[in-house]
Formats: C-alpha cells, sequence, structure tokens
C-alpha cells in the first residue's frame, strides 16, 4: 500500500496540480484514495492515458466536489423526511 506522499506524487505525474500537499495528505487519510478517485473522475480525460487530468485540475477542485456532494445529499434527505 502507498502512503500519502506517493498517492500524492502519483496524481502529480498524471497532470493534477496540489497547491497544499499537507491538506492532500489529511484529506487522503481521512477519506481514503478510493474515495477520492471517485470524485477525481470528473476531472479526468480518458482520452489521455499518460496525462489523464484536464489541464488546470487541482486537488482543491475534487475536496470541493466531495464538499458539495455531502452538502446536496444532506439537503436532499433533510427535504425527504419533510
Amino acid at each position: 500500500m502507498l502512503c500519502c506522499a506517493d498517492l500524492i506524487a502519483y496524481l502529480q505525474r498524471k497532470g493534477l496540480a496540489v497547491d497544499d500537499t499537507a491538506f492532500a495528505a489529511k484529506i487522503i487519510s481521512t477519506y481514503s484514495y478510493y474515495r477520492i478517485k471517485g470524485y477525481a473522475l470528473a476531472l479526468r480525460d480518458c482520452r489521455d492515458p499518460v496525462k489523464p487530468f484536464f489541464p488546470g485540475s487541482r486537488f482543491e477542485d475534487i475536496f470541493e466536489l466531495m464538499a458539495f456532494d455531502k452538502a446536496l445529499r444532506l439537503h436532499a434527505l433533510e427535504a425527504i423526511m419533510h
């Protein structure tokens, strides 16, 4: 199993910008790489196997997608319950 630093380096090699490696390591250790990977699919261009992330994609964008999804699910659940 790869450590957080290795996973961050892997994502960077694939073209994902990581502005704050300490933040990225905290998020990866908290949520797991595989959960984050699902949200990263929205930023990937599958036509390029070497650098599959769209230019300008950042790790922070993935985290923002995760936060938005969580908020949306909570609002939807609250609406269903009322």
